[in-house]
């Protein structure tokens, strides 16, 4: 049971790592007028 939620947490940590590395590039990109090839959910936040 404790190897379970441990192996969860690691889980959700790297998808909040992945969400947060696709918003700063998508923030970077934006910020240099470059809007072809974001991701939707990244281009409207």
């Amino acid at each position: 049971m404790k190897d379970r939620r441990l192996r969860d947490g690691v889980e959700n940590k790297k998808f909040l790592l992945n969400c947060i590395t696709l918003l700063a590039v998508a923030l970077t990109r934006l910020q240099h007028g470059i809007k072809e090839n974001l991701s939707s959910v990244a281009y409207l936040t």
